[in-house]
């Protein structure tokens, strides 16, 4: 499958190369970033290649993946953001993280608005799931902003206590509340 190209007024959203891996370790590295992902700070350029060879398998094996985030002002990559599989469900979210000096300035909503909707509309997605950390209110306020809907808390993903948003695919049904992603 070939990866598409977004574009943003602001952003391009690419596929990742192994040439990205030190750019991403100086993102993945940082405390801040990883507090609200899963796993600790990348300690090496190599465990960020492996995490961008984990990236490059999950678009081998579904319609829809993670991309690299450009600035395109700059070309600099400022982050990650796609749709992503949870584990233990045949579910999907939408998963973001930038570095600190991306922070603040709509990057994310800009581009979770386009991934949102390469998914519905190139992979037929018929709903996506928006996940955060209760005490992660920045990343709330972008699912909000994207127009995902609150279902609860949850404690199912990565075992962990979460705040679940949902959005349906437009062009169908929004789907039965039994249906949904529950604990």
């Amino acid at each position: 499958m070939t990866i598409p190209t977004l574009h943003t007024a602001r952003l391009t959203l690419r596929p990742f190369t192994p040439a990205d891996a030190p750019a991403y370790f100086a993102i993945r590295r940082q405390p801040d970033v990883a507090r609200f992902l899963t796993g600790a700070p990348h300690e090496t350029v190599e465990e960020s290649a492996r995490t961008i060879a984990r990236i490059a398998a999950h678009w081998a094996d579904k319609p829809f993946g993670i991309w690299a985030v450009i600035e395109r002002a700059t070309m600099r990559l400022i982050g990650h953001c796609g749709l992503w599989s949870i584990p233990e469900t045949d579910d999907t979210e939408i998963a973001y993280a930038f570095d600190p000096s991306a922070w603040g300035q709509g990057y994310a909503t800009e581009a979770g608005a386009v991934a949102l909707r390469d998914g519905f509309d190139r992979a037929r997605l018929p709903l996506i799931y928006g996940l955060a950390l209760p005490e992660n209110r920045a990343s709330q306020r972008v699912l909000q902003k994207l127009g995902m809907k609150f279902e609860g808390v949850v404690s199912r993903y990565y075992h962990t206590v979460t705040m679940c948003y949902h959005m349906a695919n437009p062009a169908l049904p929004e789907p039965d509340p039994q249906d949904t992603y529950t604990p």
